[in-house]
């Protein structure tokens, strides 16, 4: 700039870093804090259309589940008896003991040969089972609202079929 000298370009460049830094670590901490917020809130989830306990044509099993005052994770999986591609939602949800509230936890779907494979042999097909495996987890010191004593269930939606399985988990106290 004309007419500045190099120590007045020098206070400028400073005070343009004082202000910049900061702004750019409150704006990034900002964005991580609401991207992971996210994931731990536990969302309510309406459940009321699926059908509870009916477990007729499906295949299920819970193989791990463990919960603490701070996480809850489950592994698993789920699969429709002569459905290899099917187009459906499976969502793991913690139906709460008082007020039936279901909320949802971060659930992922995992391609699981060996469950294909077990269910050929259980079921006499030649199918190949397609994302049958699931995770789910939950941070539960981070849900808000705090997360009150239930069970674990499946949500399983496809094509207008809407059950909800129950799986050996519980998180809190049993009543």
């Amino acid at each position: 700039m004309p007419g500045m000298n190099q120590a007045d370009r020098a206070k400028r460049a400073r005070l343009l870093v004082d202000i910049l830094l900061p702004t750019c670590a409150l704006v990034l901490g900002a964005f991580y804090a609401l991207m992971f917020q996210r994931d731990n809130a536990a969302p309510t989830v309406d459940i009321s259309g699926f059908q509870a306990g009916d477990a007729k044509g499906f295949r299920y099993r819970m193989e791990e589940c463990w919960s603490n005052g701070k996480k809850l994770a489950a592994i698993g999986w789920v699969a429709r008896e002569g459905r290899d591609r099917s187009r459906r939602s499976v969502r793991v949800v913690l139906v709460e003991d008082e007020g039936g509230q279901a909320r949802a936890l971060k659930t992922t779907l995992l391609d699981r040969e060996d469950i294909s494979e077990h269910l050929n042999r259980q079921l006499g097909d030649k199918l190949r089972y397609y994302g049958v495996g699931f995770t789910a987890s939950l941070d539960v010191a981070a849900a808000d609202p705090a997360i009150r004593p239930g069970a674990l269930h499946i949500a399983y939606d496809e094509a207008g079929t809407r059950v909800l399985l129950p799986i050996p988990c519980r998180v809190g106290a049993p009543q």
